[in-house]
């Protein structure tokens, strides 16, 4: 698959540009499509995602990509989150918001949801709501304490508790949920 980990940004024109390789010849070999599983309009045989992902979410819910030049990212684990006493259905989805905005959502994998919060400020206060898919309500996560936006880190919630069985040993902030 092709490295999804470098931008190239042209800030001036190039008059003649070329770019050569061993075994390229012009041809692409790769299939583009919405790649993520989640995504209503996956596509399997796809190996490059083109951006055209599509979600069962509400309406207002995006993935935004960087808007701001420093790339400011951060993400969200959530650990053993319930919906109304109930395991997240796989279909469910978290989203993550700063002051009203939709900065990302998540779906289940296993006991974990992760989310992605894009282009937030150190220190914003970043809320959370669940979207049931089967029943397409949204409620919030109420949380003990505030979730504080963190440049490139990864935010862990969940039980802090070491005595109780749903411990989550990298949990900084507190779910309400130990057993």
């Amino acid at each position: 698959e092709p490295n999804r980990g470098y931008e190239v940004k042209i800030t001036d024109n190039i008059s003649a540009f070329q770019f050569s390789g061993v075994g390229t010849d012009g041809e692409d070999p790769y299939t583009y499509g919405c790649v993520d599983v989640h995504a209503s309009n996956h596509d399997a045989a796809a190996h490059v995602d083109d951006g055209g992902c599509l979600y069962d979410v509400p309406p207002d819910w995006k993935r935004p990509g960087w808007e701001l030049p420093s790339k400011n990212q951060a993400w969200v684990a959530f650990h053993d989150l319930l919906l109304d006493g109930e395991a997240l259905a796989p279909e469910d989805a978290v989203g993550a918001f700063i002051d009203g905005e939709s900065v990302g959502f998540g779906f289940p994998k296993g006991d974990v949801v992760v989310t992605q919060a894009m282009n937030g400020e150190f220190g914003a206060e970043i809320t959370f709501l669940i979207h049931d898919a089967s029943t397409g309500l949204v409620q919030p996560v109420v949380l003990p304490q505030p979730v504080q936006w963190d440049l490139n880190q990864l935010i862990e919630v969940g039980c802090t508790d070491p005595t109780s069985s749903n411990y989550a040993p990298g949990a900084i902030y507190e779910l309400g949920n130990c057993e």
